[in-house]
């Protein structure tokens, strides 16, 4: 597998994983009205960095994968897996 497909998948499945994340938040905030009580609050506001901080990786990774294209696209191909 080319490494920007493996770069691209994966930060595909952080995306998911941080939307996922989200939804759960929501679900949680619906049922307990997790956002005004304690200890709900602080799940609440942990699930939402959690979410925040795998959806940056997801953009890292995205952004990675196109440094890699244009150095590629400047340099020529390389043997990279």
């Amino acid at each position: 597998m080319d490494i920007r497909d493996y770069l691209i998948e994966t930060a595909d499945q952080c995306a998911l994983i941080a939307k996922t994340g989200r939804t759960l938040v929501e679900r949680l905030n619906t049922v307990a009205g997790s956002e005004t009580t304690p200890p709900f609050s602080s799940l609440s506001a942990g699930g939402w960095d959690l979410s925040e901080r795998v959806e940056r990786i997801a953009q890292s990774l995205l952004a990675k994968a196109v440094e890699i294209d244009h150095e590629q696209q400047k340099n020529g191909p390389t043997n990279l897996p």
